[in-house]
């Protein structure tokens, strides 16, 4: 080759090393955004500390490898070569099925059981639902479950082959529709309702590149819920009607929402997408309007966006998205921060309350609201009846308040005081009968007490309230108070919410951590060997009346 030739090349090449440095300190050329969950590194500061560490050389290379003269032309074309030749995707959780629909592999591995809660975890969720929704109906309100499919759940056979061969018997959703039909939970199941409109509907119910049911499928789901609200309230509610489809070349958020982060040159969008149209029925938007707290995952976007139910729930209506920071009302997307609100009067002046989960979300379903509930609306009733209770207690009244006359301020910050300390002091504890068994709360059987658990967990952790002259009060995991049910034959059950005679226990210690539990009939809580149910009917203290009490 020509020696002019080859320094012409020489140069070229070394120019165009140049060119993304020079773009980089001009920005002569406008380049495209890459979209994605990601965070730009700010430039790095010079300082001492930074240089002795190294981290600032670090900082230097994250920073100038992340803002180099046309890095998003670059990434682009390297995302668009992999997936053409060899069908990989940018995002690490994404992967490609047949006839190029996306599927997150974690979303995946979680709806067909390859991440599985175990049964036990799976029980304790759903049990702590039952407690929240017992809660809710007793001041007349409504609880609702709804189970939203995953994308792999009803298009299982567009998975690629690896995938299609992950299918384990046991499931998260499999063991939930056992649980809400055991702990008589309201439920929706939209998963087994999805798979058979897969087959009948005319229109997708997920679409390629979506992560998300698409909005045709979200707008079925409404339907779902409306009318089920609708039926359960027996009230006439605001109603829309169906005016037909529209169809549209470009999908509207989030129909593809897999398909920004991929960051392709070529779009690989279905070629239409559906969309219903709906209108309000003028002549009903005087109707009732129930006040409808919805906590779920992002699914629910989708039903929000369709517009509607902003005038069939009343204005107070919410949208805790996660129930993590923020708070959405259904007529806006403008959100305010969780923190500012009455929390628990915002549970408990609510009709109905409805959570929303994916297949996906199986393992944080239902977003930490059962916990917060029971740590907040349930317990501070406790709080507020153990005040009611001391201030009846004459005994306690003529030792502790000093002859402050009832209703004083004096007087009630005393009681308030003694309440916090009784409250604060309690102690978890476990407990096992003479057959070696753990004691516990049949949530699922109107609440006997029972000893048969071969070992402890959630639902046998009792907590000890120590009251004056060796007395305590007893509540089970469901924050109910334990009682004997004198005339139900002595069964001992944990049913009540407050604390009277009934729910008082004298605990006896009996040395080596066994104890036993006398009732306020005067008998001992005594274990029936035959249906190992306790009951407060033991004459003396024997074998059977002999409990290991074990704290936690």
């Amino acid at each position: 080759m020509d020696r002019k030739i080859k320094t012409v090349i020489f140069v070229f090449l070394l120019a165009l090393l140049w060119v993304p440095l020079i773009q980089q300190a001009t920005q002569i050329f406008k380049e495209p955004e890459l979209k994605g969950a990601f965070v730009k590194p700010e430039k790095p500061t010079i300082s001492i500390t930074d240089i002795a560490s190294l981290s600032f050389q670090k900082k230097t290379e994250d920073y100038e490898n992340s803002n180099f003269g046309f890095r998003a032309f670059f990434v682009k074309v390297k995302n668009s070569l992999e997936y053409i030749f060899f069908r990989e995707l940018s995002v690490n959780d994404n992967v490609a099925g047949k006839d190029g629909f996306i599927f997150s592999v974690y979303s995946v591995y979680r709806t067909r059981g390859q991440l599985y809660n175990g049964k036990n975890g799976n029980d304790s969720i759903v049990r702590k639902i039952k407690l929240m929704k017992d809660g809710i109906e007793r001041h007349g309100a409504h609880l609702l479950v709804l189970i939203v499919p995953s994308k792999e759940s009803v298009l299982p056979d567009f998975l690629p082959p690896s995938f299609r061969s992950i299918n384990k018997e046991e499931t998260d959703y499999e063991d939930d529709v056992q649980d809400y039909q055991k702990y008589h939970i309201p439920f929706i199941d939209l998963v087994s309702y999805f798979k058979t409109l897969r087959d009948t509907g005319a229109y997708p119910l997920f679409t390629k590149t979506g992560f998300h049911w698409s909005m045709y499928a979200a707008s079925v789901a409404q339907d779902t819920l409306v009318k089920y609200i609708q039926h359960t309230v027996s009230k006439p509610m605001p109603s829309y009607k169906y005016t037909g489809v529209e169809w549209s070349d470009k999908p509207r958020e989030p129909d593809a929402d897999f398909e920004g982060p991929l960051n392709l040159f070529f779009s690989l969008n279905q070629p239409r997408y559906a969309y219903r149209k709906l209108e309000m029925d003028k002549t009903t938007l005087g109707n009732y309007r129930p006040r409808v707290l919805i906590i779920g995952d992002s699914f629910f976007w989708q039903i929000k966006e369709q517009k509607k139910l902003r005038y069939i729930f009343s204005d107070e209506s919410k949208y805790w998205y996660y129930f993590a920071t923020t708070s959405y009302a259904l007529n806006d997307d403008q959100g305010i921060p969780l923190k500012t609100l009455d929390l628990p009067k915002e549970i408990e002046s609510a009709d109905y309350v409805v959570l929303i989960g994916s297949l996906g979300n199986t393992n944080c379903f239902p977003f930490g609201i059962t916990e917060y509930y029971l740590e907040n609306v349930v317990s501070n009733k406790i709080l507020n009846n153990l005040v009611e209770d001391l201030k009846t207690d004459s005994m306690w009244i003529s030792s502790y308040t000093h002859n402050f006359k009832p209703g004083s301020f004096e007087f009630d910050s005393l009681v308030r005081e003694k309440a916090l300390e009784i409250y604060e002091g309690r102690k978890g504890f476990y407990l096992k009968a003479c057959n070696g068994r753990y004691v516990s709360d049949d949530n699922s059987h109107n609440d006997p007490i029972v000893a048969n658990q071969d070992h402890a967990f959630p639902w046998e952790l009792f907590s000890m309230w120590k009251l004056e002259n060796n007395k305590c009060a007893i509540t089970a995991f469901t924050n109910k108070f334990l009682t004997a049910e004198l005339a139900k034959k002595n069964e001992i059950t944990a049913t009540r919410e407050a604390m009277y005679d009934w729910e008082k226990f004298t605990l006896i210690e009996l040395g080596n951590d066994t104890v036993a539990f006398m009732a306020t009939n005067g008998k001992f809580l005594s274990v029936d060997e035959r249906t190992s149910q306790l009951f407060a009917d033991g004459e003396s203290i024997g074998r059977k009346e002999k409990f290991k009490l074990i704290w936690k």
